[in-house]
Order: structure tokens, then sequence, then C-alpha cells
């Protein structure tokens, strides 16, 4: 199983109020952050807020596709429900997998994953501020396309998903976070003033390499 940890995927639990990986052994230098914590919640709600979203997504696609069976009479929209009504899917559940991988590697500082989380989370809101503005009930539910529950079900979904977003990629910025990630790791073993040294060590060489 080490080499997980050699790719940097640690398995991190707590120990001494540090992030201590018990296959390698090594310890997060910096006590984990607050806003850490705040984050990870944060990311949770965005997975179950993705799943949420394809979910409802499937269910009102269902009867897209059945009246596109039953009455032709207005392809343009039904296409068009349909086609955003697969990007919902596709996007809650890519979201929901990506992200559920990256909360997992979040509880340590591996830096890989502070970037990913931020990418992903910036990508997801680029595409929520689009998709917010996709309002399915004008045309879609004036011709019967999609259920009168979804559009507004849709719209709550994606308001919240973009305030946990925006919120997480704030704390992911905040400096807390950053130095816990930017201080790596050291031998968890090391005691007593050995440790000590070791994370000055440490410190110096980040603040060096500033």
């Amino acid at each position: 199983m080490r080499f997980f940890c050699r790719l940097g995927w640690h398995g991190w639990v707590r120990e001494g109020g540090r992030a201590v990986c018990p296959r390698c052994r090594k310890a997060a230098v910096a006590e984990r952050p607050v806003q850490l914590r705040i984050v990870s919640w944060l990311l949770v709600i965005v997975v179950v807020g993705s799943v949420a979203r394809a979910v409802a997504a499937l269910n009102a696609r269902s009867v897209v596709y059945l009246y596109s069976l039953d009455d032709p009479r207005t392809p343009t929209n039904v296409i068009d429900a349909r086609s955003v009504l697969d990007y919902s899917v596709f996007a809650g559940f890519a979201t929901a997998v990506v992200l559920a991988a990256i909360v997992l590697a979040l509880r340590g500082p591996l830096s890989a994953a502070r970037w990913a989380a931020l990418g992903v989370l910036c990508t997801s809101l680029l595409g929520q501020v689009v998709y917010i503005g996709v309002d399915l009930a004008d045309d879609a539910r004036g011709s019967g396309l999609v259920p009168t529950w979804y559009p507004l079900t849709q719209q709550g979904i994606e308001v919240t998903l973009l305030l946990a977003s925006a919120a997480a990629v704030l704390l992911l910025l905040h400096g807390a976070v950053r130095d816990y990630f930017e201080e790596g790791v050291v031998d968890a073993d090391v005691a007593g003033d050995d440790l000590g040294r070791a994370l000055e060590a440490v410190r110096r060489r980040r603040a060096a390499q500033r």
C-alpha cells in the first residue's frame, strides 16, 4: 500500500492533533486549519447537491423522452430540453465522483488535491453561472415537456451549488489553508526536540523558496 503513498495518496488519520499516514508514517507539519474542515463540509454539500441535480434531471428527462415519442409537434423544444437535461445529468454525476475523491485526498496536506479542488470548483462555478440562466419553465413547461416541479427545483439546486462552491474556493485560497498544504509532511516517528528541529527546517526551506 505504500505505493499509493509514493504517488501522494496517503491514508490520513488523526493522531495527536495532526494528520498522520499509518502506512508510511508521514505526518503533516502544520495543524489542520478550521477553514479546511469547513471546506470539506462544503464539498460534501456540493457532492450531494450534484447528485440531487442529476437525479432530478433524470426524472425530468424520462418525461421529455416520452413526450417526444407521443407528440413530435415541437421538435425544437424537445431537442433543447433534452440537451439541457443530458448536460445536467452528466455534469451532476461527474462533479460528484471527482469531488468525492478530492474530499478524501484533502484530509492531508496533498498540495495537488488543493489545486485539483480549485480547478474543479472554478470549472463547476462557470458551468453553474451559465446553467442557472437556463430556465426550462418558459417554453418547455409551457409545452408540457418537463414536470411542473422541475424548473424551481433546478434553480434552487443550482443556487445552492453556486454559493457552496464559491465559499469553498475562497476558503481554499485562505492563508492558513495555503500554509497547511505548502508546509508538507515530516516523519511522524521523529520524537521530541528532533521533531521540533525538523519542523523548523521545513518551514525555513519553505520560506526561502518564496
